[in-house]
């Protein structure tokens, strides 16, 4: 009997969350999972705390790319008069109105597996991870918009005047080790280090070329790519330390490098062909994390679906 603590890390990126989503469809489909039924904790940072959701929340992976596909373009809808300098660049009534259709009323006690979601709250500078442990009657959709708050794009929730919230990606874009933090810890579950197994998923390494040569460093050109830089070294320098805390068998992590500029607001169209790419890559990783449950498909069940896609 298997008794490890596995825990899928999801991280921030914006719209680029559908990295993730196209990633997890494939290996949900190739190892035949469902991750509430696989995974004992689910964590996620902004973009990554909106798939996190719905999955611990039992609904089908095909609604969470579907999301992205269709709905990013207008969570991001461009306004001329809003640059990021003054105000915020989006307005997040149209993000809240998608999760309340997909996710309704839902709370953290209606969720099928563990879930936790980091976020920062500005009035004291700490870091939050809202957990359905300890805060069942918190409504998912307004701890996602919480953790998706990220400056410069969105407006901080305010929920008070003691708690304003903004982008868990602050201090956990790859929210792997505030995971494992929890696994350990006598007040979370207690768990032992060689207990858990962890699949991680980003959503993309950009490659930065900032040169000397430039010698604008003030806000205007600066502060966007600075954001971009902050949240890529959290994720990367996380992955680092993740690796050195657990072995090859115990830690799987999926995430693809950039050719080109990765926006936080704009989806790349070729994204689905770099998850397939990134699942293909690590097969043999993933076959013994998932303890090669790789669903049998029979040669009747191949040509009944070649004959469903030609109809």
């Amino acid at each position: 009997m298997d008794d490890s603590f596995k825990i899928l890390a999801l991280d921030g990126g914006g719209a680029r969350g559908l990295f993730i989503a196209s990633t997890l469809k494939q290996i949900e489909e190739r190892y035949n999972i469902k991750y509430y039924e696989y995974f004992d904790l689910i964590i996620g940072t902004s973009t990554g705390s909106i798939i996190a959701a719905v999955l611990s929340s039992g609904i089908d992976i095909d609604e969470v790319e579907k999301l992205y596909i269709e709905e990013m373009d207008k969570i991001f809808k461009k306004d001329l008069l809003k640059n990021g300098i003054i105000q915020s660049k989006y307005d997040n009534k149209y993000l809240e109105k998608v999760l309340k259709r997909v996710l309704k009323n839902k709370t953290f006690e209606n969720v099928k597996t563990d879930l936790m979601i980091t976020t920062t709250n500005i009035v004291n500078g700490e870091p939050v991870l809202i957990k359905n442990k300890d805060t069942k009657n918190i409504k998912i959709v307004e701890a996602i918009l919480a953790s998706c708050a990220a400056p410069v794009f969105f407006d901080p929730l305010v929920m008070d005047e003691k708690r304003i919230f903004t982008d868990g990606g602050l201090w956990a874009n790859n929210p792997s080790l505030a995971a494992i933090s929890e696994a350990l810890s006598k007040t979370g579950y207690n768990r032992k280090i060689e207990d858990i197994k962890m699949l991680s998923i980003g959503t993309g390494e950009e490659i930065f070329d900032h040169k000397y040569e430039n010698k604008q460093w003030g806000i205007v050109n600066w502060a966007m790519p600075l954001i971009k830089i902050v949240l890529q070294l959290n994720s990367k320098s996380t992955h680092n330390i993740v690796s050195g805390l657990l072995s090859e068998d115990q830690y799987v992590r999926l995430d693809y490098h950039a050719e080109s500029i990765l926006d936080i607001d704009t989806v790349d169209k070729d994204v689905q062909k770099k998850s397939k790419k990134a699942v293909n890559e690590n097969k043999e990783k993933l076959d013994k994390f998932f303890e090669k449950k790789a669903k049998k498909i029979s040669i009747f069940q191949r040509i009944f679906k070649k004959k469903d896609k030609n109809i």
